[in-house]
């Protein structure tokens, strides 16, 4: 994903939380063998998300309640954008937020299981060709995915050089559109730094992390993080409308939620 997208993704990432808590406010598990929802239809559900929206001055939330292969109740309730009026619906695609780092996770984990990767592999082993200072060499994968790799957070402009993140953040996306080679050139700008913490000695939540992440599978792959997102995790799970890489919302594309 781009360095755009990454940002977005973490600033994000607590409307999923909150969606996530509706989870407990749908299931009812009794003590007798037969399982009852709680909430048992779309309009009780639409009600229930409708005043959650309220309570805490969300614009938007959607929510399904599924039980084995059949979803059981769904709703969406809201607006695109806060303050307006397009509303939101069950087909509207939700930017899910930093749990495409754990999808990440998950594909580099496929790719261990295929004997593509292994944990173990070292930043110097699964990026052949990209430069980086000698305090990386010995990174490993789970060191990367466990955010211990030493390397910079990107998460606001407010604690980090201004210049860097501008580069990170604008020029690199400006000069490389193609998101393999944005990856690239965010791996050889991040990884030509000092580490911010010696290497697998601190957990350091960064948001690069996964870009560095997601150019060491596509070149364990020989193919795309995009094309490998959809065809090892998408497809299989059957989200066939979701999509990885870019914004899905913007302002030309009015229809769909977006600074949520």
């Amino acid at each position: 994903m781009d360095s755009r997208t990454m940002l977005i993704l973490f600033t994000l990432v607590g409307g999923c939380m909150i969606a996530g808590l509706i989870f407990f406010a749908l299931v009812h598990c009794s003590h007798t063998s037969q399982w009852q929802p709680l909430i048992k239809d779309d309009e009780t559900l639409s009600h229930t998300l409708t005043e959650i929206c309220k309570k805490y001055d969300q614009p938007a939330l959607a929510a399904a309640l599924i039980r084995s292969d059949e979803t059981t109740v769904k709703a969406a309730v809201g607006t695109c954008v806060y303050g307006e009026d397009v509303p939101v619906t069950i087909n509207s695609r939700f930017h899910i937020g930093s749990t495409t780092k754990s999808m990440t996770a998950l594909l580099i984990t496929i790719l261990v299981k295929e004997g593509k990767l292994r944990y173990d592999m070292t930043l110097k082993q699964a990026l052949p060709g990209i430069p980086m200072l000698g305090e990386y060499h010995n990174v490993t994968i789970l060191d990367l995915l466990l955010n211990k790799a030493g390397i910079i957070a990107f998460q606001s402009s407010d604690y980090e050089d201004p210049a860097l993140f501008k580069n990170l953040w604008d020029s690199i996306s400006a000069r490389f559109p193609n998101p393999t080679q944005q990856r690239r050139e965010i791996a050889k700008a991040v990884l030509a730094l000092e580490p911010i913490a010696t290497p697998g000695s601190k957990v350091i939540y960064s948001n690069v992390g996964r870009a560095i992440a997601g150019l060491i599978i596509e070149m364990a792959a020989d193919q795309s993080y995009e094309d490998l997102f959809i065809a090892k995790i998408f497809e299989p799970l059957g989200m066939h409308t979701a999509k990885i890489g870019g914004w899905p919302a913007s302002a030309a594309d009015a229809s769909q939620p977006r600074g949520h």
